[in-house]
């Protein structure tokens, strides 16, 4: 443990509060609502859920209203069926398609979730995409929908999980039991699927879902690699694994193919390329990379990237690649325009990190004495450091303006719900990526979002060991 120095705590810190950081944790883990995910789109517009249309009005939504607006007596003897419309049918029979539709328009959610009970695998999925067309996303229904669709995943077709893979997608629903059932029954039938466009509409909904299951990715790079003609952009796929910190046995021979195909792409998408291979850390066409490095800092080809809100992205990627410029040839200045570096520094900083990094350090630092650490500091490669900090080789912390031969600087960057891949919990493509770049001039500690929902016990814990093998390491 850090040993009591001026006004340094570590070892020495009073027992915190943390009612603050339960509830900014509790706030990030719930996923942010389907409205601001309605833009995202699925890979292809073949015959996938990306051409799910909205319901239209029937003579089946009458009879459903009709039946709500019923007398409580007469609710209790309609049978499920009966209450969407079904005459004269047997209770095994299940509702059709457009029955599906109507009970989605259903206002009274009880009812709706009593009538979906009856539903099967297929029909439940269908009511799921009704959901996404309509933009809407209750909870209680989406959850019943879901309900048996685990234990039912080995017997749906590669079409129908990749269907659901894509509404749970839209719906901005993380299910562990059911992701993981899904991507397992994905796994054993993918080696027999022949259509590119569900291969395409899994792989975009996996990396939405931030949902990294290392098996079925290198499932479908092998599958992408034995069909790279079918496959229309395999740099998004590239661009998956890279958010996804992933690279699969077979990664060079797939870049081999991917850059024989590159001839005069856009600028969009070879810088996404050239930033997913360097993400992913690969050697392959070094030289290529030079290249294309070299290009980027052209002011012809900076001028077409614009600066508006939807090149900020490509700003921030351009930045973490001049740092890597950097290290192979020593010198690669890039010119971003003040107005992109203004719309930078506004979104990188969010509120949910804001409060985790503030819990962070009154936890670690008594009395937040300012000399012994900085938070949201410029790293100059297109992101900032949480917080840095300095101790000398007993473990002892000292201030950051106090340089010493034995003083170890240490960057600290805790990553967010939003900021890691489920289930494993791990910091996502970028957030590996940006410590990387800092391990030239920092120790890195990588903090994710559950060590610091574990309370003051847990933090303390996680730092000890952490600094003392940091400490080891350099005596």
């Amino acid at each position: 443990m850090i040993q009591q120095q001026s006004r340094l705590c570590l070892g020495a810190m009073k027992l915190v509060q943390w009612p603050s950081l339960g509830r900014s944790v509790s706030r990030i883990l719930w996923p942010i609502n389907a409205k601001s995910h309605t833009s995202l789109q699925p890979y292809s517009k073949s015959a996938t859920t990306a051409q799910v249309e909205k319901p239209t009005p029937d003579k089946t939504e009458e009879i459903i209203k009709n039946k709500i607006n019923e007398a409580p007596s007469q609710k209790a003897s309609i049978k499920p069926t009966a209450a969407i419309g079904i005459v004269n049918k047997p209770e095994t029979q299940f509702p059709t398609s457009k029955e599906v539709e109507a009970m989605m328009k259903v206002k009274a959610l009880s009812s709706a979730i009593d009538i979906c009970s009856t539903f099967n695998p297929q029909q439940r999925i269908q009511a799921l995409k009704n959901l996404v067309a309509a933009q809407s996303r209750p909870l209680p229904l989406i959850q019943k929908l879901t309900e048996g669709i685990s234990e039912a995943a080995p017997n749906l077709n590669v079409k129908e999980l990749s269907d659901l893979l894509f509404v749970l997608a839209k719906l901005s629903y993380i299910h562990a039991d059911l992701l993981s059932s899904v991507c397992e029954a994905l796994k054993t039938k993918i080696k027999q699927n022949t259509n590119a466009a569900v291969i395409g509409s899994s792989i975009s909904s996996l990396r939405n879902l931030q949902w990294k299951d290392p098996d079925l990715l290198d499932e479908c790079s092998i599958w992408i690699q034995k069909n790279f003609n079918q496959f229309q952009n395999p740099t998004i796929f590239l661009y998956t694994l890279a958010l996804q910190n992933h690279s699969p046995p077979n990664l060079e021979d797939l870049l081999k193919l991917i850059w024989k195909r590159m001839k005069n792409p856009p600028p969009v998408e070879l810088i996404n390329l050239v930033w997913s291979i360097n993400v992913l850390n690969s050697s392959f066409t070094e030289e290529e990379t030079r290249k294309a490095l070299s290009g980027f800092f052209n002011p012809k080809f900076l001028k077409s990237l614009g600066s508006g809100p939807e090149s900020v992205p490509l700003w921030i990627k351009l930045w973490n690649l001049q740092a890597v410029a950097k290290s192979l040839w020593g010198q690669a200045e890039l010119e971003i325009p003040a107005v992109v570096k203004n719309k930078v520094s506004k979104t990188l900083v969010k509120s949910d990190k804001a409060a985790m990094i503030s819990e962070a350090t009154q936890l670690l630092f008594k009395d937040l004495d300012s000399n012994l650490y900085s938070t949201n500091v410029p790293s100059n490669m297109g992101f900032p450091i949480d917080f840095t900090f300095c101790i000398n080789s007993s473990m002892t912390a000292v201030p950051l303006h106090v340089s010493t031969p034995d003083s170890i600087r240490l960057a600290v960057m805790i990553h967010s719900y939003h900021e890691c891949c489920h289930p494993s919990k791990e910091p996502n493509g970028y957030r590996v990526f940006e410590m990387r770049l800092l391990e030239e001039e920092y120790k890195v500690i990588s903090v994710p979002y559950h060590i610091l929902g574990g309370g003051y016990a847990q933090v303390h814990e996680f730092f000890e060991s952490t600094l003392s093998t940091i400490a080891q390491k350099n005596k």
